[in-house]
């Protein structure tokens, strides 16, 4: 089974995987490659950190089974309620290409 991790955001646990299928709905959704990100260092435009959590998150639900319900919208409505959660979905982000790039 496809490995996840859990992330708090606005008080909910919710499941999180940055694998090939989430890079890919990163991609279909921001109209960007994913390497195009490093370019913007820690300016990351909204619209952009919105496609990359919506895409963690989507997977992270398919990949642990869970319905997935949430729209883009509400990933934005998240990460006003919880103005660190960004920096959490980015560690995990990190931390999930560097396992990838390790096998």
């Amino acid at each position: 089974m496809a490995k996840f991790e859990k992330v708090e955001i606005a008080g909910q646990s919710l499941p999180i995987r940055y694998g090939f299928n989430a890079l890919a709905i990163f991609e279909k959704e921001s109209g960007q490659s994913v390497s195009s990100i490093s370019k913007y260092g820690d300016n990351v435009p909204v619209r952009i950190a919105i496609d990359l959590v919506y895409a963690g998150l989507k997977d992270g639900a398919r990949v642990s089974k869970n319905n997935f319900i949430l729209t883009k919208d509400d990933v934005g409505d998240l990460l006003d309620e919880d103005s660190n959660a960004l920096v959490r979905v980015l560690e995990v982000f990190s931390k999930m290409m560097g396992q990838s790039k390790k096998k």
